[in-house]
């Protein structure tokens, strides 16, 4: 075993040390100060280590290099907001972190779950392990701030982001097809029959949010269809908790919803309103996660590739890790849509 300390390298095994002090008649003191470059070592002398250090193989590259021990360790970091009780979204990401466990596990690697509370992650407060490169490469899931990225990015280790991106960030992205997943999900209400149709989702709130949206105003939009502002409704706070507002009195005959979350509280907000989902007004959401069979009826959503993003973002971690090189862009998993009980189809009305 090698240990390094400050700039000085020696080793734990005296018995090594003390194989070459033996051959040469010095002491072990001298040895090492040789191998450190240290004084009180006569050229010659110090000549003669080296050269016999070199047989026994102990020369300082070699130490350093057996001083970096190989954790097989994979942080995957998770903001504490996505854990928030108030927005009851643990399962979607739990589910994330589960296939990452198992896929990391096949390759001999072990995914460490990481949250990063909100005082740390305004403030770009690095956990010490992943500062010391306790840590083979990071995963971060879901949404963290881009200054925390910034500050990971300093450590130079691998890193993936999933689940989001940014644009100024120069790491590669996985992620599902939020806009073509959308605009599917859209047109088939347009196909039901639909033309007012409302977006419930906080447009700025996260890359995904925005690209949803972007898929449904670009339905919309090919099939000449006007958005009312009224009917673009919030569907969390600023600190991000799940808080749909008072919806308008007039309502659109059908909601496309950024995820199955905010589909559930749209179905709390129009169940006061006496109205039923599937029936009196139709729902769409966006991930199929528990809230999507929570739902009564249960929702029509398009299904995120949990098992193929997951898949992919491993594939590119290791690679970088094995193969050091960085890489950027964003890959797009396409999702699936599922047909359940929540749209009424008006188009024979």
């Amino acid at each position: 075993m090698v240990l390094k300390i400050g700039s000085e390298i020696i080793m734990s095994s005296k018995k090594r040390l003390s194989d070459i002090a033996k051959e040469l008649n010095v002491s072990v003191v001298t040895v090492s100060n040789a191998l450190n470059d240290r004084a009180g070592v006569s050229d010659e002398m110090r000549a003669k280590i080296k050269e016999l250090a070199s047989r026994f193989r102990y020369k300082n590259e070699v130490l350093k290099e057996k001083a970096y021990k190989k954790t097989n360790n994979i942080a995957v970091i998770v903001s504490e907001r996505q854990f928030d009780p108030r927005n009851m979204t643990q399962s979607f990401y739990l589910g994330f972190y589960e296939n990452f466990s198992r896929c990391f596990l096949a390759n001999d690697y072990c995914a460490i779950l990481v949250t990063v509370s909100k005082e740390d992650e305004k403030e770009g407060n690095i956990l010490k392990l992943i500062r010391e490169k306790k840590f083979e490469g990071i995963i971060l899931l879901g949404k963290i701030k881009k200054e925390y990225i910034e500050k990971l990015s300093e450590t130079a280790l691998p890193m993936v982001l999933v689940d989001f991106y940014y644009d100024e960030v120069q790491h590669r992205c996985v992620l599902t097809d939020n806009i073509e997943g959308s605009y599917t999900v859209t047109n088939l209400l347009i196909k039901k029959g639909h033309k007012e149709i409302g977006f419930v989702g906080r447009i700025g709130e996260t890359s995904s949010i925005n690209d949803r949206y972007i898929g449904y105003y670009k339905a919309m939009f090919e099939h000449k269809l006007p958005i009312n502002d009224a009917y673009i409704i919030p569907d969390r706070d600023e600190q991000g908790i799940y808080n749909i507002g008072k919806l308008p009195q007039k309502l659109p005959t059908a909601f496309v919803c950024n995820s199955d979350r905010a589909a559930y509280e749209l179905y709390q907000q129009l169940k006061q309103r006496g109205l039923k989902v599937g029936e009196d007004i139709s729902v769409v959401g966006f991930d199929d996660d528990i809230f999507a069979r929570l739902c009564e009826p249960q929702l029509t959503t398009v299904a995120v590739n949990i098992n193929k993003i997951t898949k992919v973002a491993e594939e590119i971690l290791i690679s970088e890790i094995e193969h050091p090189t960085k890489t950027s862009g964003k890959i797009s998993v396409p999702g699936t849509i599922i047909e359940r009980q929540s749209i009424k189809d008006i188009s024979l009305i």
